[in-house]
């Protein structure tokens, strides 16, 4: 299916996982073509709207014409310490690079690449702990 929406795209050739020359913004545009296919049996269109938007920050972070091969773990962690920086909440980083992970595992299963970073290395941010209220009956019923 995948084979099918890249040759509909006009592209002459499915890109090789021998030598992972596929740039990280043609990486991108296959899997969010992928994960459209999941709107048709579902999924919500919001989700997919918002990979959109946080694969083009990635890839403009890394570098959109830069051979997937070419990425490295230290480009993954460079792109958390960039949002975190920028001030984004624990939830939306974590988020963030769940999508950019999922990415990569979907191409690797896929075989259109056949390495990738260290993913286990870059890892999500812990969630801030919340303080659970506890509600006490007094005497007076309140």
């Amino acid at each position: 299916m995948e084979q099918a929406s890249y040759l509909r795209a006009g592209q002459a050739k499915w890109p090789s996982s021998e030598n992972n020359s596929v740039s990280l913004k043609s990486l991108s545009n296959l899997y969010l073509e992928h994960q459209e296919s999941r709107v048709a049996s579902g999924d919500k269109r919001r989700h997919i709207n918002d990979q959109i938007l946080i694969l083009r920050d990635f890839a403009k972070f890394i570098g959109m014409n830069r051979a997937v091969s070419d990425t490295k773990t230290i480009d993954l962690q460079n792109f958390r310490t960039k949002l975190i920086k920028a001030g984004k909440t624990v939830h939306t980083i974590n988020n963030i690079l769940s999508t950019a992970k999922a990415m990569y595992h979907w191409a690797f299963d896929n075989e259109i690449i056949t390495i990738m970073p260290n993913l286990k290395a870059v890892k999500k941010l812990p969630m801030p702990k919340r303080e659970v209220l506890i509600f006490k009956i007094t005497d007076n019923g309140m």
